[in-house]
C-alpha cells in the first residue's frame, strides 16, 4: 500500500503540523492466577491519572491494572451464585465500567444485565428483553462499547437472524437503549439495512460504534464514512472521509471457506476509538497483504498483517495519520 495522502479532496495541513509518533510502551506483570486472555477491557481516566480494566477470566470479575505504577492495583472478583452472584463464570469478558459504583455485568447467556460497584456488590439485575425478544443479542466488546448518559444504558446488537442464513430479512437495529430508572427498552434508529451490512460477514466487519454522550457516531467497515446519530435533534447523517492508506477496499465476503484468505488479504476499517480527555477520535484500518508471499511462497499469516490510525478531531476532521509495519502490534482486541 503506498501512501496516497495526496490525492484529491485530503486535507494537507495535518500531515505537516500533526504526525504519530512513539511515546512510549508499557509492560504489566500479571500474577498467576489471572488470566492472560484480556478479551475484554477498558481504559478509564480518574483523577488524571488512566487505568486498564480487564476482564479476567480466571477470576471471573475484572483487574485493575495502573499505567502510572504499571502494575495490577484491584482484583474485582464477582460471586457465580447467591445474592451477589452473576449467574456466570465467563462474565469477566462482558462489562463496562461507568464508575466505582456502577459498573454493569452483561450474562449473555441469562439475557440479563446486573449492576455491581468495585467492591463486587451486586445490588440490581435488569432484564431488558424479557419481553422483547425480536431484539438481537447484546455485543459486549471494545469496538462496540456500551455507554450511560441520563440513566440509560445504550449498547449494540447481533443481528436477529444471522446475515449468512438469510441476510434478506435482517432488519434489526444495530443498537438499543435501556433507562434503568423505568425499564424502558427502546430500539436505534441505525438498523443493519441502513448500514449496509446484510451480508455474509462475522461480526468483527460490522460498524464499530462510539458514544460521546451527544451523538453515536458508527465506523463502516468497507467504507470510507461515518454514520452519525445526533442525540438532540435526532438526525441520521453519513459523513466521508478520504483515507490515506486506501484506494479501495475489499469487497463483501459471499461465502465462509475462503474467510482464512479473505482476513489477510482484505482491507478495512477495523475499530473506532474515542478519547474523552483530548476529545479525539481514531479510526484503525487493516491493510490487506497478498495471502501468498511472493519471497518465500509461503502463507502470511493475519497477525503479519499492516494497518493504519487516522485521528480526526470532534468535528471529525482528520488531524494526523500512520501506517504501522505487520506483526508489531495484535489490534483485533484493542
Amino acid at each position: 500500500m503506498q501512501d496516497q495522502s495526496k490525492k484529491s479532496g485530503y486535507d494537507q495541513t495535518f500531515k505537516q503540523s500533526s504526525q504519530l509518533n512513539l511515546k512510549d510502551s508499557l509492560s504489566f506483570d500479571i500474577d498467576p492466577s489471572m488470566s492472560y486472555r484480556f478479551i475484554s477491557h477498558q481504559v478509564v481516566s480518574k483523577d488524571n491519572q488512566d487505568y486498564l480494566l480487564a476482564g479476567d477470566l480466571n477470576n471471573n470479575g475484572i483487574s485493575v491494572l495502573s499505567f502510572r505504577d504499571k502494575k495490577v492495583i484491584k482484583k474485582i472478583k464477582f460471586k457465580a451464585t447467591g445474592p451477589d452472584g452473576i449467574a456466570s463464570m465467563k462474565a469477566g469478558r462482558n462489562f463496562y465500567y461507568h464508575n466505582k459504583d456502577s459498573i454493569f455485568i452483561f450474562n449473555q447467556n441469562k439475557r440479563s444485565i446486573y449492576l455491581a460497584n468495585d467492591r463486587a456488590d451486586v445490588y440490581q439485575k435488569y432484564l431488558p428483553q424479557k419481553n422483547k425478544e425480536n431484539l438481537g443479542e447484546i455485543i459486549v466488546e471494545n469496538r462496540f462499547m456500551p455507554s450511560f448518559f441520563d440513566n440509560t444504558l445504550n449498547f449494540c446488537l447481533y443481528p436477529i437472524i444471522p446475515p449468512y442464513k438469510n441476510k434478506s430479512k435482517n432488519f434489526n437495529s444495530i443498537y438499543a437503549e435501556y433507562n434503568i430508572l423505568d425499564k424502558k427498552l427502546s430500539k436505534g434508529k441505525l438498523t443493519y439495512k441502513y448500514a449496509d451490512q446484510n451480508n455474509r460477514h462475522p461480526i468483527y466487519h460490522y460498524p464499530s460504534r462510539v458514544d460521546d454522550s451527544m451523538q453515536l457516531v458508527f465506523l463502516h467497515p468497507f467504507k470510507s464514512e461515518f454514520k452519525i446519530y445526533n442525540k438532540h435533534n435526532d438526525n441520521l447523517y453519513t459523513k466521508s472521509f478520504n483515507h490515506p492508506y486506501v484506494d479501495e477496499y475489499t469487497p463483501f465476503l459471499e461465502s465462509f471457506d475462503k474467510m482464512k484468505r479473505f482476513d489477510v488479504t482484505s482491507t478495512l476499517n477495523t475499530i473506532l476509538l474515542f478519547n474523552k480527555r483530548q476529545q479525539l477520535y481514531y479510526v484503525i484500518t487493516e491493510l490487506g497483504m497478498p495471502y501468498i508471499d511472493p519471497n518465500t511462497g509461503e502463507k502470511n499469516a493475519y497477525e503479519q498483517k499492516p494497518f493504519s490510525v487516522i485521528v480526526f478531531d470532534v468535528q471529525l476532521k482528520a488531524i494526523a495519520h500512520k501506517k504501522f509495519k505487520g506483526g508489531q502490534y495484535f489490534i483485533q482486541n484493542s
